[in-house]
């Protein structure tokens, strides 16, 4: 369609103060950098997490459109308002995430209170009023429902809000944190945009909750616990660090301070094995269990020999002599250690449970507190369900003089199993067979803010975070185990002619603690309507104490992994938000400093080695050729760097909106690999891994554009690109000096190449809501994870190095995480509550919603040898695991007709609708004999696996697949 003259002229007028607009803004950015400079002198640098958001807008009279200066604009049920400045302008600081109600009230002008206001961490909420001039009597007002932008403002760079309350009852299988993450695709099994796992930071109301020895999350919140989760997979403002990939912003709901609410959620999975194929005690599908179960083959008429001789030490010459008798003995026993054969199992419910509870305290306090008791049956039979129990909550204060307290905390205890990665040395024993885990987590956060005007703020912050974990079979005495206090000869310990034992039991007795202190002071001004400023310091305190004994079964590989330290992190940083009509911009700069506060070993070829060993003389005491006490050593120092942030927002067109970031990112590697003191048991010389506190900070430079574009029907369309370029990947090495054996460590030589374009097409509001989701990706490096090819340092006679191995392709390869292609639908549809037919007055198909999740996502690369060949002149990376599907429905049902204080929500699940199968990665493509088999190239088919030592197959289609059959849930919710 042609638009008219006069049309087009107010287009290019339009668009004419639109440029105006941006150029301006533009220039007001390379302006405000010399005074951010200025200010970092007197103001620190590092602000607590953006836990809090800004309401902020005009007020106008809707006559004239004069600006009204002085009006009242305060938050219902809060203390929080100010009052607009003599252009109509007011702003809000210092806010919660939440939904709300804002009253703007005014002499002579009648009453206006906006509904449904929502505000995000880190974000502005614009919000316009308009009042009328009236003569009616004082008490009236307007109430309107606010309504939310369609594309977000602030949209600097790839991020999602996700509010669990507009989801966990809508969309199927949302209930902790880590089911919001199967709403996105740009997180994928843990990999943040193609980076490895532990590059990315979590945040619970500002309590980091990463465990420093690892850098994994400490534990899950459940949904009903939280008020919003913001996933940042692009560039992250300068106000976070020690992140590389991405970070996790969560903010726990407070207290109502009006009156109390409620939550309860009830959900039970239908009994159900949960592993695709035959049971593992099915006789019928496992030829080993056929083979044995009879006299006759334990006599040997197969022509295979005697298998009683196996039995032990001396059982063969014990009863020899009647073979009969010996097969029906040896047949007996085998029979008492296979006694589950036809055992059924699945017949259990698994069970969730969470409650929460919020209201007033006292007129100036209220609370929030939550708990989740979940329990499930484990995918092979256990001794008993494993549990989780959390309790998270937190307590706000109104202490007057616009200044409140905030206390947040949480504990997690959760229980797992683990086994050896050979099933033969468990699966008919999992009482000792298997170490039980028990991991526990708590945090306690401590918020004071002060208001000190409407436009300025202070707020400190104190917080811990605490973890332990633990693992470990039962034990006979203090370092008393059982295959140390039984007879070399009994005969459980030796394999039986089908190779899987009882009574063997898990040697790695673990126990790993952790405590984070954390001390945040920020500083928030709103200097003018266009410039918000953040300045503050962060300092942290670290103590690690681990006690870990590994392999104690075998006295000469028995190890010790015994260390503790107190390491410091210092952190600062400043950063301006520009707001310039459309135009937002964030300009930071970011400064990191740690030391892990230990001596290190100066000869990193041999670092127990004595300097002043004398040869002449007898290796003893002082002059002892091996001391961790006499070896040279020296103090760690201080390493640190600086991180520019720079993200920008600005309307195209009407309804468009463009926006670009670059940042530098710098993350110390997590203190595991810094300083792990793994020896022999027996000696403590013997160095079996030692962490290298000399490795550097691991670096990512990240560089996106998109564009977000509203369309009709309350549409909007996102796509944007990135790159990303990855230094100083830490990897495993081998260090030795000469002919010594040597050791592991690890040093600074891999990187990464991560390039990508996500699009995004979603409707968040209306009858019917849904979204597809398209994430492209590559990621290309030298290794996948730190394990991969370790290369060996050799230091000579001569003193030169070399350096052997750690190269498996002269090209970058394909990462084995990547996932190329990564698409996820999900569409919802909801009835009126008085939709449909009616049953004893009750509208039945009324109050209705369906909710479809699908995704389809490419398979892992693996590389693929052909029969009887070998690495060399293979292209490495050259094959990928089937593609992936998988689809969830959830029907929900709201009665609100039962009761006007309570509302019920009843629900069904159906999760893996069509039965998808996932291969485990890790089990069937790191195996180049399960490779063979699934490309077709073995006499066995995958399903089937030979026992190391030879003998009769098994079948372990149980563990060739990593997710679940289909899985019926049933549920309820109730809000009073």
């Amino acid at each position: 369609m042609v638009q008219a003259p006069d049309e087009l002229s107010a287009s290019q007028e339009q668009l004419k103060v639109d440029t105006e607009r941006v150029t301006n803004g533009v220039l007001h950015i390379a302006m405000r950098w010399g005074q951010i400079i200025l200010l970092t002198v007197w103001g620190g640098v590092y602000s607590a997490f953006a836990q809090t958001g800004k309401i902020a807008g005009y007020v106008r009279d809707a006559d004239t459109g004069d600006p009204l200066p002085g009006v009242n604009v305060v938050i219902v049920g809060t203390t929080l308002g100010s009052a607009t400045d003599v252009e109509g302008h007011y702003v809000i600081l210092n806010v919660p995430p939440g939904v709300y109600a804002v009253r703007a009230s005014f002499i002579g002008y009648q009453e206006v209170t906006q509904t449904g206001v929502v505000v995000n961490s880190g974000r502005t909420t614009e919000l316009n009023f308009e009042l009328q001039e009236t003569f009616l009597e004082i008490g009236r007002e307007v109430v309107v429902v606010a309504e939310r932008p369609v594309i977000d403002p602030e949209r600097v760079a790839s991020s999602e809000i996700i509010r669990p309350d507009d989801v966990a009852l809508s969309v199927p299988g949302i209930y902790d944190l880590a089911d919001v993450f199967d709403l996105t695709v740009d997180v994928s099994e843990g990999h943040f945009r193609g980076g490895r796992i532990g590059e990315e930071i979590y945040l619970l109301n500002g309590i980091n909750i990463v465990n420093p020895l690892n850098n994994s999350r400490a534990f899950q919140p459940p949904t009903i616990a939280l008020e919003e989760v913001e996933i940042i997979t692009g560039g992250f403002p300068a106000e976070y660090g020690n992140a590389q990939s991405g970070v996790v912003n969560i903010v726990l709901r407070e207290g109502n301070g009006e009156k109390w609410q409620g939550d309860v959620l009830i959900r039970l999975r239908a009994p159900g094995r949960k592993h695709f194929g035959p049971s593992v005690f099915d006789s019928t599908a496992n030829p080993y269990l056929r083979a044995f179960n009879s006299v006759k083959e334990w006599m040997g008429e197969s022509g295979e020999g005697a298998y009683y001789n196996f039995i032990g030490y001396g059982f063969g010459g014990r009863y020899g002599s009647d073979s009969l008798l010996a097969a029906r003995i040896a047949y007996g026993l085998w029979q008492q250690a296979r006694k589950e054969i036809a055992r059924g199992y699945g017949k259990a419910w698994d069970s969730d449970v969470q409650v929460a509870l919020s209201g007033p305290l006292t007129s100036w306090a209220r609370i929030f507190l939550s708990t989740r008791f979940e329990s499930e049956a484990p995918v092979l039979p256990y001794i008993h369900p494993l549990k989780t129990r959390q309790f998270l909550g937190t307590v706000t204060f109104d202490v007057g003089g616009n200044k409140s307290f905030r206390v947040a905390g949480a504990y997690n205890v959760s229980e797992d199993v683990s086994g050896s990665s050979s099933f033969w040395n468990w699966l008919w024993d999992r009482a000792i067979g298997l170490a039980p885990q028990k991991e526990t987590a708590y945090a306690l956060g401590l918020r004071f803010a002060h208001v000190l005007s409407d436009r300025s703020f202070y707020e400190v912050n104190l917080s811990t975070l605490h973890t332990r974990f633990r693992q470990g079979a039962s034990v006979l005495a203090p370092n008393r185990y059982r295959e140390d206090a039984a007879d070399a000869a009994v005969w459980r310990f030796y394999n039986p002619p089908d190779q899987f034992r009882v009574g063997f039991m898990e040697n790695d007795f673990l126990d790993e603690r952790t405590r984070t202190w954390s001390l945040d002071a920020a500083y928030n001004s709103q200097l003018t309507n266009n410039h918000l400023l953040k300045a503050g310091v962060q300092v942290r305190f670290y103590e690690l104490d681990v006690r870990n004994r590994r392999n104690l079964s075998s006295p000469s590989d028995a190890q010790d992994e015994i260390f503790k330290s107190n390491p410091v992190d210092v952190s600062f940083y400043i950063q301006d938000k520009m707001e310039y009509g459309g135009l937002i911009a964030l300009v930071g700069l970011r400064f990191d400093a740690y030391n892990q506060n230990i001596q290190y070993y100066t000869n990193q070829f041999a670092p127990f080695l004595n300097p002043n060993f004398d040869p002449t003389k007898p290796p003893v005491g002082e002059n002892a050729y091996l001391s961790p006490e006499l070896a040279s050593k020296a103090p760690t120092p201080w390493v640190y760097g600086l991180q520019p942030r720079l993200g920008i927002s600005f309307p195209v067109f009407v309804g468009t909106v463009f926006y670009l970031n670059y940042g530098a990112f710098f993350q110390r590697p997590p203190f595991e690999r810094l300083q792990v003191h793994r020896v022999q048991r027996a000696n403590q010389t013997t160095i079996f891994r030692l962490g290298n506190p000399r490795l550097k900070p691991e670096r990512t430079n990240m560089y996106e554009v998109g564009v977000a574009q509203q369309l009709p029907w309350r549409l909007v369309l996102d796509i944007s690109g990135y790159y990303k370029d990855v230094k100083n990947l830490v990897q495993l090495a081998y260090f030795r000096m000469g002919e010594e054996l040597p050791y592991e460590t690890y040093i600074n030589r891999d990187y990464a190449d991560i390039r990508g374009f996500r699009i995004a097409l979603a409707r968040q509001a209306g009858w019917w809501q849904g979204s597809i989701r398209y994430h492209y990706s590559v990621a290309t490096g030298k290794t996948s994870s730190p394990f991969d090819a370790p290369p060996t340092y050799t230091k000579l006679d001569n003193g030169e190095v070399s350096v052997s191995g750690g190269v498996r392709n002269l090209n970058d390869v394909l990462l084995d995480f990547d996932r190329t292609h990564n698409l996820l639908a999900q569409f919802t549809v909801s009835t009126p509550e008085h939709f449909g037919f009616q049953l004893g007055g009750i509208h039945i198909p009324g109050n209705l919603t369906l909710s479809v999740k699908s995704r389809v996502r490419s398979g892992r690369p693996y590389t693929y040898v052909g029969p009887g060949g070998g690495l060399e002149g293979v292209v490495l990376m050259n094959r990928r695991s089937p593609t992936e599907y998988q689809t969830d429905l959830k029907i929900t049902r709201t009665f609100k007709e039962l009761s006007q204080w309570m509302k019920l929500v009843a629900f069904i699940e159906v999760i893996n609708i069509f039965n998808n199968r996932h291969f485990n990665y890790d089990y069937v493509f790191r195996n180049p004999l399960l490779i063979r088999s699934f490309e077709g190239d073995a006499d066995e088919p995958i399903e089937l696996i030979v026992p190391p030592n030879g003998g009769w197959a098994a079948n372990q289609e149980w563990r060739i697949y990593r997710n679940s059959p289909r899985s019926i849930y049933f549920g309820i919710s109730v809000e009073f």
